[in-house]
């Protein structure tokens, strides 16, 4: 009973799930390479190879994915701030201290991430979104029709455009 508790825990962890997933792109990468010099390459080999050519790519769209899908269950709330130093202080400008343009006040509220990953101003805010920003000193010298805005743990999404879709960034 107790390693039936044991197993269930290990197996719905994301340490596991994460495990087993890399798991099975370094099979898949060990069946392609064999298949490329005609014999078995080992796993070791495999292991090594992937690690070293592919483990961070993977990883990044891996948690591309799982970022996006946070991002749309709680949606963002975008402020403006002087710089990174003032983001990471969590202390917002004022409109008129900063003499923001007015298409930057545009983005400034509370949005959601539709399935089409733009951005859909949200009428109130989610239970607990996720604290993202503009920087000024990064905005005024961009060209107007794209920006970025930051979020806390150092990702960073692009916006382009009218329509205003994402492209996440790390």
């Amino acid at each position: 009973m107790i390693e039936t508790a044991y197993r269930s825990l290990l197996e719905n962890s994301d340490l596991y799930k994460n495990f087993t997933a890399e798991r099975e792109e370094i099979l898949k990468h060990k069946w392609i390479e064999s298949e490329k010099v005609g014999r078995d390459v080992g796993y070791e080999w495999a292991l090594t190879d992937w690690i070293i050519r592919h483990r961070h790519g993977w990883r990044k769209n891996i948690n591309f994915s799982r970022n996006m899908v946070h991002l749309k269950e709680r949606g963002i709330d975008v402020r403006i701030y002087k710089d990174k130093r003032e983001f990471y202080g969590i202390k917002p400008a004022t409109n008129e201290e900063y003499k923001c343009p007015p298409e930057l006040i545009e983005i400034v509220g509370h949005f959601t991430i539709g399935d089409d990953n733009t951005l859909r101003r949200a009428e109130k805010p989610n239970s607990s979104p996720i604290i993202a920003g503009v920087f000024l000193d990064e905005y005024l010298f961009k060209k107007k029709d794209s920006y970025k805005i930051h979020l806390i743990g150092g990702y960073e999404m692009a916006v382009e455009g009218s329509k205003k879709e994402l492209c996440m960034i790390q």
